[in-house]
C-alpha cells in the first residue's frame, strides 16, 4: 500500500436518523411561580371533582379538559404545551402546511400519592403526547415515579452486545419540576410507582392535528 493511499480517509457525509422517535425535553420559564399556583389550581380542581380512571393506579385522573378551563396558571401552562409542540410539527411539516391545519387538544391532571403509578399504556388516537413535571418529591431511588418508555420496535432475542447498544428496550427519564416532554403519542409508557410520602403532581396532553376541510 502506497504513502498516499494509507493517508486517505474515509469522509463522512451525514448520518441519518431514520425510524427514531424523539422524545422532546423543555424547561418551562417561571417554573417556581406557575408550579406553585398550579399546585393550588389542581388541589382545588381535585376537591371539586372525583375524577376518573384510566391508567392510574391509586391515584387521581381528573375529569374534564384542562384546555377549556379557566384557572390562570392551567391557561399559562397550556400556552407553553403548545409552544413545545411547534417545533415537533414544523421538524415534519412546512409552516405553509401547518398553516391549514387545526389542532384538536385534550389534557388532564394528575396526583399520584405515595405507592401510586400509572400502568403501561399509549395515546395512539392521537399524534403527540405531552407531560409537564409540576410537583415531583426528593426521592429515595432512581425508579421512584420515573416515566419509562418501551422501544416498540425492540425485539427480544439473542442478540448481540452492539445489537442492544443501538436498539435499547426502554428508556428511563427521572422527572423534575419545571420539564415538560412532548413525544410520540404511540411510545408505550408508563409512571413507576410513587415510593415517597408525597404526591406526584403533573399536567398531560394529547395533540391531534386534523387538515382543514380544502386544505
Amino acid at each position: 500500500m502506497s504513502v498516499t493511499e494509507a493517508d486517505q480517509v474515509v469522509a463522512h457525509v451525514n448520518s441519518h436518523a431514520v425510524f427514531a422517535p424523539i422524545i422532546d425535553e423543555y424547561q418551562v420559564p417561571d417554573m417556581d411561580r406557575l408550579n406553585r399556583d398550579l399546585v393550588a389550581e389542581i388541589r382545588q380542581w381535585q376537591q371539586e371533582d372525583g375524577g376518573m380512571t384510566r391508567s392510574n393506579v391509586s391515584g387521581w385522573h381528573s375529569s374534564g379538559n384542562i384546555f377549556k378551563r379557566t384557572d390562570p396558571a392551567i391557561e399559562k401552562a397550556c400556552k407553553h404545551f403548545i409552544e413545545a409542540c411547534k417545533p415537533t410539527l414544523e421538524r415534519y411539516f412546512t409552516k405553509e402546511q401547518l398553516n391549514n391545519a387545526r389542532l384538536d387538544l385534550e389534557g388532564w391532571a394528575n396526583i399520584n400519592p405515595p405507592h401510586g403509578y400509572n400502568q403501561m399504556h399509549t395515546h395512539d388516537t392521537f399524534d403527540l403526547s405531552g407531560v409537564y413535571f409540576v410537583k415531583i418529591p426528593q426521592t429515595s431511588s432512581e425508579a421512584s415515579g420515573a416515566l419509562q418508555f418501551l422501544n416498540p420496535s425492540y425485539r427480544y432475542g439473542p442478540y448481540s452486545k452492539l445489537f442492544h447498544a443501538m436498539n435499547p428496550p426502554k428508556f428511563t427519564f427521572r422527572p423534575k419540576e419545571g420539564t415538560l416532554l412532548v413525544f410520540p403519542a404511540t411510545m408505550p409508557h408508563w409512571v413507576l410507582p410513587n415510593d415517597e410520602d408525597e404526591d406526584r403532581i403533573t399536567l398531560a396532553f394529547n395533540l391531534r392535528m386534523k387538515e382543514l376541510s380544502g386544505g
